[in-house]
């Protein structure tokens, strides 16, 4: 099992990972960003961004411009991010090979002592490294002509119809196939009413 020093190696290289992938990401991704660099790596506050994610929603459909809105989930996320794709994605980004090599010799280990080779729900390292492996996706709905506000898998896809953001979401589960993953049938909702464009919305 790893031991504190291993999730401390874990948790920097994540750390000098995510001081790429997080360039790359809009100011439509919340989901465990970074707030300050090195020396003294510090993430977003949780409770405050994921309050600003849902805000940002409800501004959106209050201004008028987006009358429908998809709420998508990407199915059974952290179980389902192989290290062969999320090493992939990562060399992608050209990220520091060396933070690297060590983000990804523990999960190895990690793998080898639970026999599952997925990344692990909890560290915040595991969320940083989560957040920037949804980058594709983020490209495929922005360029599908939808708003579009996502916390870590949890996708807000907002439009002035409906029809507006199936299509981005159609963009959307194209780019989690080349992932290996696909949004949740059964927690994806339907918001097309024009009239509560508030926080009614959210409640949900």
């Amino acid at each position: 099992m790893l031991g504190c020093a291993d999730l401390v190696r874990y948790s920097a290289a994540a750390a000098r990972l995510a001081a790429t992938t997080d360039r790359l990401l809009s100011n439509r991704v919340f989901a465990t960003r970074l707030a300050k660099g090195p020396p003294r790596w510090t993430l977003h506050s949780h409770a405050k961004w994921h309050a600003k994610f849902r805000q940002t929603a409800i501004r959106l459909l209050q201004a008028g411009t987006c009358s429908a809105m998809r709420h998508e989930d990407v199915e059974d996320y952290f179980r389902s991010i192989s290290l062969e794709a999320l090493g992939a994605a990562l060399a992608r980004c050209s990220c520091d090979r060396a933070a690297r090599g060590v983000a990804l010799s523990m999960l190895d280990i990690w793998s080898r002592v639970f026999g599952v080779r997925r990344l692990p729900i909890g560290p915040n390292a595991s969320r940083l490294l989560a957040t920037a492996f949804l980058y594709p996706l983020d490209v495929a709905l922005e360029s599908a002509g939808a708003e579009h506000l996502r916390w870590m898998d949890d996708c807000f896809v907002l439009g002035s119809s409906l029809s507006v953001c199936t299509d981005a979401v159609v963009a959307g589960e194209l780019a989690l196939r080349d992932l290996g993953l696909r949004f949740s049938a059964s927690k994806s909702k339907v918001f097309d009413d024009p009239r509560p464009r508030s926080s009614t919305w959210m409640s949900g």
